[in-house]
């Protein structure tokens, strides 16, 4: 709570100082700050300031990756405070604001992972396990204050397993679902990575042929003047040539 004061105290500082004459304008200011916050693992932070940009600042230049952010940040694989129903709320207000955007496709990867995987529901299982636990737990303890009852609660303990053990299995085919999902994703994200390799290759290659372009050009211009060199050679060579002859045919002073 108390970093949160500070964060946002800071933030109001922030904006009035772009206000009153910064050299950069305030979104961008805003957006640098929520990303220092990012790097330090203040995700919460983070997202709060993301957010605040995106509302504050919708037709600024950073505001389209601030929204992005704000919806990430909650499912960042770092952050251990996930909070997969603001994620998902976060990802369908950019996918309304910029649906054209190059980030819109990983948003809605990302919504059709959260939409598969019912995290509420996941909790609740794990929750009724616990409970499970719990009064497992408490069987044990009446076993040994009530000898006379043991049957009766090795049964109900039994049974107690058996529900138990149904619930893990559920437990096992949701998080085997989300890990399917999460490998779906990690494939398609590879595969645009490996776009991506390829136009840096392209790239590369169209830098080195307009490299060798221009190896061909100076080499030309070389070859230019070399010509130009024994023109010149050649001429001052059949100066000397007919200099010689005429020094030949003339007659020898008497």
């Amino acid at each position: 709570m108390l970093i949160k004061q500070w964060t946002l105290f800071f933030l109001l500082i922030l904006i009035a100082g772009c206000a009153s004459g910064s050299r950069h304008p305030a979104d961008i200011e805003t957006y640098d700050y929520a990303t220092d916050l990012f790097a330090k693992g203040l995700y919460r932070d983070a997202h709060d300031v993301y957010h605040y940009l995106a509302e504050t600042y919708p037709k600024a230049p950073s505001a389209e990756n601030a929204q992005y952010n704000a919806a990430y940040v909650l499912v960042y694989y770092k952050n251990l405070d996930h909070d997969y129903a603001g994620a998902e709320h976060e990802f369908n207000v950019f996918v309304q604001h910029y649906p054209a955007s190059k980030l819109a496709d990983q948003a809605e990867t990302w919504l059709s992972v959260l939409k598969s995987f019912d995290q509420s529901k996941t909790q609740q299982l794990m929750g009724e396990v616990e409970v499970l636990s719990s009064k497992i737990q408490n069987l044990w303890t009446e076993l040994e204050d009530r000898k006379s009852d043991e049957e009766k609660l090795v049964k109900e303990k039994d049974s107690l397993l058996a529900e138990k053990e149904d619930l893990s299995k559920k437990v096992d085919t949701m998080l085997k679902e989300k890990d399917l999902l999460l490998s779906e994703k990690a494939a398609v994200t590879q595969e645009r990575d490996g776009l991506l390799q390829d136009k840096i290759t392209l790239q590369r290659r169209v830098f080195s042929l307009t490299e060798e372009k221009n190896d061909l050009i100076l080499a030309k211009k070389k070859l230019e003047k070399s010509q130009r060199d024994l023109t010149n050679a050649d001429k001052k060579l059949e100066t000397r040539r007919k200099k010689t002859n005429n020094e030949e045919t003339s007659p020898a002073p008497r």
